[in-house]
C-alpha cells in the first residue's frame, strides 16, 4: 500500500497543508522494519512546534 499526502481542496488536505506551513515540519527516516504485515519506520521529526525534535512513534507504509 502507498500513501499520499491528501488531496488539496478537502477537508483533509486543508488541514494537511495549514499544518506544513505551521509547524514546517521534516521527517528523517531513522530505522525501518519490513515484516509479513508490511514495512514500519520510525521517524525524527524536527519543525516549529513544541517538543521539537521527536521520534515518531511507529507508523506503516
Amino acid at each position: 500500500m502507498t500513501r499520499a499526502a491528501p488531496t488539496p481542496g478537502t477537508a483533509i488536505g486543508s488541514w494537511w497543508e495549514y499544518s506544513k506551513a505551521r509547524y514546517r515540519h521534516v521527517a528523517e527516516p531513522l530505522e525501518a522494519l519490513t515484516d509479513e504485515h508490511g514495512t514500519k519506520v520510525i521517524a525524527k521529526v524536527t519543525g516549529e512546534f513544541p517538543g521539537s525534535p521527536a521520534n515518531s512513534p511507529t507508523f506503516s507504509v
